[in-house]
C-alpha cells in the first residue's frame, strides 16, 4: 500500500465489513498535509462510505435491509443517501463499474474510491480505498486512482494465492 500511496498522493485503506460496519484494518497516510485521519480499527456505516457501498454492492436486496434496517438512515452530510430507492440506483451503478465513489456523504469534502480485494473463490473479503479532499482528488480523473487501486488489489490477491491463505 505504500508504492499505492506513492504512486496516487493520497491515503489508502484495506478496509473489512465487520458486521454491520466497515472496519479500517490497515492504512497508509498521505504524506499531504490535508488530509482525512482515520484511525486503524476504526468502524464507519456501510451506506455513506465508498468501502460500505462495495461492499452492499454485493448483497442482495434481502441482505442489504437486514444489515441497515429501517429507513432513513443515518444522515452525516447533505449528500447521504438515506432511503433503499437512492440506495439501490447507486448500487446498480457499483456493480455495472466495479468499484465505489462516494462523495461528502459521510465527511463533507472528502472522496472515497473504493476497489473490491476478492478470494480464490471470487468473493469480496475487503476492500481498497484511497481518500482525500474533494479538491484534490477532482484535479485528476477517476481513472488515475481506480487503475492503481485495481493492481493493489490483484497484488494482494495473488499474494494470498501464492501463500495458499484461503480467506
Amino acid at each position: 500500500m505504500k508504492r499505492l500511496v506513492d504512486e496516487i498522493g493520497e491515503t489508502c485503506n484495506f478496509n473489512i465489513l465487520d458486521g454491520n460496519r466497515v472496519m479500517y484494518l490497515d492504512r497508509v497516510e498521505t504524506n499531504a498535509p490535508i488530509r482525512l485521519h482515520i484511525d486503524q480499527g476504526m468502524r464507519v456505516p456501510l451506506h455513506c462510505t465508498a468501502s460500505g457501498l462495495l461492499f452492499l454492492s454485493k448483497m442482495s436486496e434481502q441482505q442489504i435491509i437486514r444489515f441497515l434496517g429501517a429507513e432513513p438512515f443515518e444522515r452525516y452530510t447533505d449528500k447521504t443517501i438515506t432511503n433503499y430507492e437512492k440506495l439501490f440506483l447507486e448500487l446498480k451503478k457499483i456493480r455495472s463499474n466495479g468499484y465505489a465513489i462516494e462523495e461528502s456523504a459521510f465527511l463533507d469534502g472528502f472522496i472515497g474510491i473504493a476497489v473490491p480485494v476478492v478470494n480464490t473463490k471470487h468473493k469480496t473479503f475487503a476492500t481498497i480505498t484511497a481518500h482525500g479532499p474533494s479538491n484534490r482528488m477532482l484535479e485528476k480523473s477517476i481513472e488515475f486512482y481506480v487503475s492503481p487501486l485495481k493492481l493493489a488489489a490483484k497484488d494482494i490477491q495473488n499474494t494470498l494465492l501464492d501463500s495458499n491463505q484461503n480467506i
